[in-house]
């Protein structure tokens, strides 16, 4: 299968973040379409700056060395894109930028975690809590081959916009065959749950923050009221079946 997967590396200058009459060098790192961008520690005047070669004009020894320096790291940042690609089956730009600041631990994917945590809690959550759990999960996996085209995504790349966007897929997702769409409360149980194991992550330290931490659940009251004599019979005849779809 052939590898569409789209990389690039450009050092480039931001004014205002240097000294007088210097600008920081950055590094923008591109995967896919999005982009990371990360300080590389340097300041230089923007008049001894080549902004297309993204690289200084060697006019003197220092700028010489300076370029042999910005050198090193794009080999550096193209050397930790290739170890990644080695180990790993999913590259974010994010996850470039965490490996070249040595930021390590960061490399959890999101369905991994989902895994774990189901494994984990097989003495404590009930088969049929943890039936729903691994329903929330093939959502997610649904929802990440239709909307970006991947297997899986690192923790550091659930955010709010990623939240949003899989409410809105739970949202217009048709069920194959004669299930129905689901309903606001069905998807907020969805939610609820991928929040948990959010929590989750920040827990063990694999975010920095709760994803979940500017997302409301909305969840509608419902009063049912009891069931009469034939649904407890129809309920307690019938053989129930929990949801999985096979994308």
């Amino acid at each position: 299968m052939r590898n569409t997967e789209t990389y690039g590396l450009h050092f480039f200058l931001r004014t205002g973040r240097g000294k007088v009459g210097q600008a920081a060098i950055y590094a923008k790192i591109t995967v896919n379409g999005k982009s990371s961008e990360v300080s590389l520690k340097k300041q230089i005047s923007p008049a001894d700056w080549i902004p297309k070669a993204g690289r200084a004009k060697p006019r003197t020894i220092a700028l010489k060395q300076l370029n042999m320096w910005l050198d090193e790291q794009r080999g550096n940042i193209h050397g930790h894109y290739d170890d990644l690609k080695k180990h790993k089956k999913v590259v974010s730009s994010e996850m470039l930028k965490l490996a070249y600041l040595g930021i390590t631990g960061k490399e959890e994917t999101l369905l991994n975690l989902f895994k774990f945590h189901n494994d984990e809690m097989k003495s404590e959550l009930s088969e049929g809590t943890l039936k729903n759990y691994r329903t929330t999960q093939s959502y997610v996996t649904a929802f990440l081959k239709e909307k970006f085209k991947r297997e899986d995504i690192f923790l550091v790349e659930l955010n709010y916009a990623f939240i949003k966007l899989f409410h809105v897929f739970l949202q217009n997702f048709k069920p194959p065959r004669d299930y129905k769409m689901l309903h606001n409360n069905g998807i907020m149980k969805h939610l609820e749950r991928l929040r948990k194991i959010g929590k989750l992550a920040h827990k063990m330290e694999f975010v920095e923050r709760h994803p979940f931490e500017l997302f409301e659940l909305n969840l509608h009251e419902f009063d049912r009221g009891f069931l009469d004599d034939v649904e407890l019979y129809r309920l307690e005849n019938t053989s129930l079946k929990v949801l999985f779809f096979d994308f």
